[in-house]
C-alpha cells in the first residue's frame, strides 16, 4: 500500500527516524519499497558506541 501511495503522489524522498529500532524484516521492506518506487530513502539511526549505527 505504501508503494501505491508513493507512486500516486509526487513523493521523491522518504526519511525514517529512529531506524535503529527497526528489525531486519522492516529494513528489508523499506529497501524493497525503495527499489519498487525509486524513492530516495534515508534511514536515521542512533549510534550505540560500538561504531556501527544501523544495518542496511
Amino acid at each position: 500500500m505504501a508503494a501505491a501511495w508513493i507512486l500516486a503522489t509526487p513523493i521523491t524522498h522518504l526519511t525514517v527516524l529512529r531506524a535503529h529500532l527497526l528489525n531486519r524484516r522492516r529494513i528489508t521492506d523499506l529497501l524493497t519499497l525503495r527499489e519498487c518506487t525509486g524513492v530516495h530513502l534515508t534511514l536515521v539511526c542512533r549510534e550505540f558506541g560500538g561504531g556501527t549505527a544501523c544495518v542496511g
